[in-house]
């Protein structure tokens, strides 16, 4: 074995130790600051929770409510999701992330569902007889004998006349 050998064997064995050094430290770090995230509890301010575990990884503002979210890495159960919501400026819950009771495609199909009931609602309310004056509905044409011209009766009840 030649000097440069020898040389690119102990530099791979010591990036090795090193590399695995910094793994090790940085499991650690994470599994006591999932610790002190223990800690934090209801009424706390926001600089005391950041005072406690640091900044929140994402943050959410929603109707004056803000929500932070941490995540935490090699604990005994894998990666950890943990919320704190404050309202004015107070932790008002800490806790695992709090999942939406339907999925977002879900949600869209009830708001669909919805949306046509509330047209086909309002298309009716339209189409009811207002003050003697009733307010038709078109059907779309098929074919050239639908598109002959119709006489229509007038809302009074009267019969149109039929002389030219």
């Amino acid at each position: 074995m030649n000097m440069v050998d020898s040389l690119t064997q102990r530099s791979r064995s010591r990036l090795f130790q090193i590399g695995l050094c910094l793994a090790l430290s940085l499991g650690a770090c994470q599994t006591s600051r999932f610790k002190e995230f223990e800690t934090v509890r209801g009424g706390m301010s926001k600089s005391d929770v950041i005072e406690l575990v640091g900044g929140p990884q994402r943050t959410q503002r929603w109707h004056g409510r803000d929500r932070w979210e941490y995540r935490f890495y090699g604990t005994s159960e894998g990666e950890l999701i943990r919320e704190v919501h404050f309202e004015n400026g107070k932790s008002t819950y800490v806790g695992p992330a709090i999942k939406p009771a339907v999925s977002a495609e879900e949600q869209d199909r009830r708001n669909e569902t919805y949306n046509r009931e509330a047209e086909a609602a309002e298309v009716e309310a339209l189409s009811r007889d207002r003050d003697g004056i009733t307010i038709q509905k078109f059907r779309p044409v098929t074919d050239e004998s639908d598109s002959l011209p119709v006489q229509l009766e007038p809302a009074t009840g009267e019969k149109p006349s039929t002389s030219q």
